[in-house]
C-alpha cells in the first residue's frame, strides 16, 4: 500500500475495516484491510438501548404499535409530558362521541379508522398536539394547553368526517 498514497499522506484504518485515503484527483479510495479489527466498547459505557433493554426479544412486536385500545394507550404513555394529557383528552372525547371509529397507531401517531379508511389523526408533539382529518386540504386544530381541548372543538372536526 505504500505506493498507493501521496507522499506524506498515510491511509487511515476506518471502523469498518477499510483503509481510506484520497487519490490524486481528490476522490476517496477504500481498500479492505487484511485483518478486520475488533470493535470494542469503551470501559464503563452502557450498551445501546434496544429491544433487550426494554425486556423484549428481537422478534417480539412493540406494545405501542398496532391496532386497538391497548396500543393507543401505550403510545399515549410514551408521548412527551407536554402533549400527553391533551392527546389523552382528545382520545377520550373521540371514544365517547364516535365509538364506531377504530383507533390504531401508525407512524407514531394515533389514527382513527372508519370502514378500514383513515379518517382522523391525533399527533402529540413536545409542547402541542395536533388533531385533524386525513383528507388533503382539510385544516387541522392545534392545541397548546389541556384547557383548550373541549368537546366543541373536537366535535367540529368530527362533524366533517364522512360516514
Amino acid at each position: 500500500m505504500p505506493g498507493d498514497t501521496r507522499p506524506g499522506e498515510a491511509p487511515v484504518l476506518g471502523r469498518n475495516g477499510f483503509y481510506v485515503w484520497r487519490d490524486f484527483a481528490g476522490l476517496m479510495v477504500a481498500r479492505r484491510s487484511a485483518a478486520r479489527p475488533a470493535v470494542r466498547r469503551a470501559p464503563g459505557r452502557k450498551p445501546a438501548a434496544g429491544t433487550r433493554a426494554q425486556g423484549r426479544r428481537p422478534g417480539d412486536p412493540r406494545p405501542d404499535k398496532g391496532d386497538g385500545e391497548a396500543a393507543v394507550r401505550a403510545r399515549i404513555a410514551k408521548l412527551p409530558q407536554g402533549s400527553r394529557a391533551m392527546v389523552a383528552k382528545i382520545h377520550s372525547i373521540l371514544r365517547k362521541r364516535a365509538p364506531d371509529l377504530a383507533p390504531t397507531v401508525k407512524w407514531g401517531h394515533l389514527v382513527y379508522l372508519r370502514n378500514g379508511k383513515m379518517v382522523l389523526y391525533v399527533a402529540g408533539h413536545t409542547k402541542h398536539a395536533r388533531f385533524g382529518r386525513m383528507a388533503k386540504g382539510m385544516p387541522s386544530v392545534e392545541f397548546r394547553d389541556v384547557g383548550e381541548v373541549n368537546e366543541r372543538s373536537v366535535a367540529g372536526v368530527l362533524r366533517d368526517v364522512p360516514r
